[in-house]
């Protein structure tokens, strides 16, 4: 009997040992010693049972793989996304910069280039206001005189001017509303981060739900609960199944978001 209680108490240990801790997303397997249980439990209950309990327990660690292997594809996926989010976000910032710096270029050259003329027409109407109100007006006419043959040529410079701040506004707020469009349309990516936030809490809820079932399995397992085991086997079959559903509902979302970032990107592209 005291051999028989030992032996209990140890076969308790080694399950114990096999049940992961709540929360842990890891593969979960019965320990060779706990799984011996569970198959003594499922052959005394009959073939049937038996068969019962093995199709669960294989389905629930294919349903494990299943979850491991969608885990690994969104997180390629997600960390992609993010690299090529973060890089699209950096060039739209540089939509038409080439342009607008050869447009800002050329406009600091026209204004050097007319400076001394508009510099020295400036000057000759001071001197013009000074001889007014000297009552000089010999020096006044030679004054007007220069103006006036200086007028033509300054008014070319001054539209030409104009004409370049003009073109380089235009570029500026075509390239503004560019920037625009594909910041509202990279944005469309929000709405999908949501989901994929609310399906990675529902996926969570119910991984913390495992635990507790496969517990209760290793504690049937023990006590030849054959009718126990296979609920908690149907619940632990169930809850993976459910993570599974939301883990390719989150992939789907991702491939939605590289499909958004891939658009963005040509239509940039485009407007090179």
């Amino acid at each position: 009997m005291i051999i028989r209680n030992i032996a209990v108490i140890v076969l308790a240990l080694l399950c114990l040992m096999a049940a992961p801790s709540p929360g842990w997303a890891a593969y979960m397997e019965l320990s060779a010693t706990a799984k011996k249980a569970l198959d003594a439990t499922a052959h005394r209950a009959g073939p049937s049972t038996a068969n019962r309990i093995n199709t669960l327990y294989n389905d629930f660690l294919a349903s494990q793989k299943q979850e491991q292997n969608w885990d690994s594809r969104i997180k390629t996926l997600s960390s992609a996304n993010t690299k090529a989010e973060a890089a699209l976000r950096r060039d739209i910032r540089n939509v038409d910069a080439a342009k607008l710096q050869r447009l800002q270029l050329q406009l600091t050259q026209t204004k050097e280039r007319y400076k001394p003329l508009l510099d020295q027409y400036t000057a000759l109407n001071k001197q013009i206001k000074v001889a007014r109100k000297l009552k000089n007006k010999d020096l006044n006419a030679l004054l007007a005189m220069q103006a006036d043959m200086m007028k033509t040529a300054v008014q070319i410079a001054r539209q030409d001017i104009r004409t370049k701040e003009a073109a380089l506004r235009a570029a500026k707020t075509e390239a503004n509303k560019k920037i625009k469009a594909m910041r509202e349309e990279l944005n469309g990516i929000r709405p999908l981060d949501q989901q994929i936030k609310t399906l990675k809490q529902a996926a969570s809820a119910a991984n913390k739900q495992i635990p507790p079932s496969w517990k209760s399995l290793n504690q049937q397992a023990r006590k030849d609960d054959a009718s126990g085991a296979v609920a908690s086997l149907s619940t632990l079959l169930t809850l993976s199944r459910q993570i599974v559903g939301h883990k390719q509902e989150i992939h789907k979302l991702e491939g939605r978001i590289a499909d958004l970032i891939r658009s963005v990107r040509q239509r940039l592209a485009s407007n090179r």
